[in-house]
Parts: structure tokens; sequence; C-alpha cells
């Protein structure tokens, strides 16, 4: 956890992950973790993430863990190997949405047995 603002309290994860498509599943796992220690132990309110426009594999395991999208920082990032500006796009957690997926999860898996 990174960019800690303790009047919220809210936190940005650091995330590297060199192919998406073959460690999905492991992402989920690690990141799902990582939320787990943020919310339950660290106490924050919120857990946000910004990545590229393009970078479909940060978006597509933000929103498979429950992540709302919040909008897109336009031209907001520059990118490494570039002088090109780089929208961003904004995702969210709430602790509200942390709670309201873990109670769904239980009902669910009581409703299995």
């Amino acid at each position: 956890l990174k960019n800690i603002d303790r009047s919220v309290p809210k936190a940005e994860p650091a995330l590297y992950f060199t192919s998406w498509s073959d460690m999905l599943d492991l992402a989920q796992e690690a990141f799902r973790a990582v939320l787990h220690f943020a919310f339950e132990d660290v106490k924050l309110n919120k857990v946000y993430m910004r990545c590229t426009q393009y970078n479909n594999g940060c978006s597509r395991l933000a929103e498979s863990c429950g992540f709302v999208k919040e909008g897109v920082l336009r031209s907001d990032f520059r990118g490494a190997d570039s002088e090109e500006l780089l929208d961003i796009s904004y995702y969210g957690m709430t602790r509200d949405d942390y709670e309201q997926s873990h109670q769904l999860k239980e009902r669910n898996s009581q409703a299995a047995v």
C-alpha cells in the first residue's frame, strides 16, 4: 500500500505483474489478500487504483475484485518511455463495498451448503 492518506483513511496498492493474461487468477488471489489486509488490519475506509486506459489487465483485475470505475483523469500521467500524456482510469473500493461483497459471498456459500 502506498500514497496513504490517514485523514480519510485511504491508500493505493502498488501492483506489478508481467503477464496479466497468464496470471489473472493468481493476481486476483494476491490482490484480495491485500484488500483483506487493508480493510481488516489497517482499517482503511477506501482503496483506490489508477491505471492507464491501455492497461486492460489492471482494469480487469480491479473490476473482478469489486472496484468501481469512478472516472477518467485526462492527460494525467506521462509514460516512462514517452513524452506522451496518458489518460488514467480511477477505480475505488470503499469499506461499504468491501463489506457488502463479503456478506454476499457468505450468503452464497451458506446457500450452497
